[in-house]
């Protein structure tokens, strides 16, 4: 039997994940292939002095790349998703990947590991790179036209192999999928490199947010400077946390939905008034809201969820709807009761989350921040009517 091993963070699952999948085990007539996703990322620089650069390049929690690569792999034949490498504690080196694998299904099969030519040149700094050579035959994916064996003319590469270290590595030349999960993150264009069902999944729990937030808060020249601009996604991010502690109270089957929501309300909080009522009225058929509407400053609500759901494929109403009625939550209802517990809690985390300060945003804060996990309805009542009163 032919195994393939496919280690790598796979922070998203892309095309080209599962293209250099398919052509890997066409290439030795593997009879299976095997994607673990790693519990660390090797030679990945983070800056930890930077907040908002570290948690954008934090890995995605492992339960998350291991559905989406379930979601990415449902229909192809021989291909598994192990989360081996996310079980373990300390880092997972690949050598003892390798080695866990024979145990579980025989050290006399044969056993090929997929890496792509940037780590080739890197392989001497692996743990037991020299053990590695010997349990496994390499498949390695060039990046680029550059030949791996220094030998070619540039950009015509037609090499097969070559020995390293006197053992023969197997080149893939013909695969052109030039697409990076950074790449796709930088310029957040989900639609196009991934699965649309991955996308769903990534829309559905909010993975990426800070990504898009920095997109559409930070590349605007409306603020005066940038520690204005990152404070908004901060403000964001811990109404995202008090919407997942609230729904973590009252319908913890929503918890992922509460923290879309809170992450995403305002990210179109950035556009000035000439920005919100052009794009207004550019939309306005499809956002269904009339000329008369209080202040152009609440704005910002319903084109954001009109952004998410056109430009970014978001299809869940219950996000959207909570998001278009976090400034004006009676809007598009006859009554209260059509509410549902995520537009109460967005509304809510958003004049309570805790750098929101009593004399400037709402009265009796520390009660309300209290009451709102013990009465979600009487907290949302007083905390809309303070509100209302506020606007008079």
């Amino acid at each position: 039997m032919k195994i393939i091993l496919f280690c790598g963070a796979f922070d998203m699952v892309h095309n080209a994940h599962i293209a250099m999948a398919k052509q890997a085990m066409k290439l030795v007539n593997a009879d299976k292939l095997i994607f673990l996703p790693s519990n660390f990322k090797f030679f990945k620089a983070i800056n930890k002095n930077d907040n908002l650069e570290y948690e954008k390049t934090k890995l995605t929690p492992g339960h998350h790349r291991i559905a989406m690569l379930k979601i990415a792999t449902k229909n192809l034949v021989n291909i598994e998703v192990s989360d081996y490498e996310l079980k373990q504690i300390n880092k997972s080196y690949t050598i003892n990947t390798i080695e866990h694998f024979k145990q579980i299904y025989g050290s006399e099969h044969e056993y090929y590991f997929i890496m792509g030519s940037d780590n080739l040149e890197r392989f001497k700094q692996w743990k037991d790179w020299e053990r590695i050579l010997k349990e496994v035959k390499i498949i390695c994916f060039k990046r680029g036209d550059v030949c791996v064996k220094k030998s070619c003319p540039q950009k015509s590469c037609e090499c097969e192999s070559f020995n390293f270290f006197e053992h023969e590595i197997l080149l893939v030349n013909d695969f052109n999928y030039n697409i990076s999960s950074t790449e796709i993150k930088k310029r957040h264009n989900l639609t196009s490199g991934i699965d649309p069902a991955v996308l769903d999944y990534i829309n559905e729990h909010g993975l990426y947010a800070l990504w898009l937030l920095e997109k559409h808060l930070i590349s605007y020249d409306n603020f005066n400077n940038l520690e204005k601009k990152v404070a908004r996604i901060n403000h964001c991010r811990r109404v995202a946390q008090m919407c997942v502690d609230l729904m973590n109270v009252y319908d913890k089957k929503l918890i992922d939905q509460a923290y879309c929501a809170g992450i995403y309300h305002d990210i179109l909080k950035c556009l000035d008034e000439q920005e919100s009522v052009a794009y207004f009225n550019e939309h306005k058929s499809e956002l269904n809201i009339g000329d008369d509407f209080i202040s152009w400053r609440i704005l910002h609500s319903y084109l954001g969820a009109h952004l998410l759901q056109t430009q970014y494929g978001f299809k869940n109403q219950l996000i959207l709807n909570a998001i278009r009625r976090h400034t004006r939550p009676f809007d598009f209802i006859k009554d209260y009761s059509e509410l549902t517990t995520l537009d109460k809690i967005l509304y809510c985390a958003d004049k309570l989350e805790p750098n929101r300060r009593e004399e400037i945003d709402q009265i009796n804060i520390d009660y309300y921040r209290k009451l709102v996990f013990e009465d979600l309805d009487k907290a949302f009542i007083e905390v809309y009517q303070y509100q209302q009163r506020q606007r008079k």
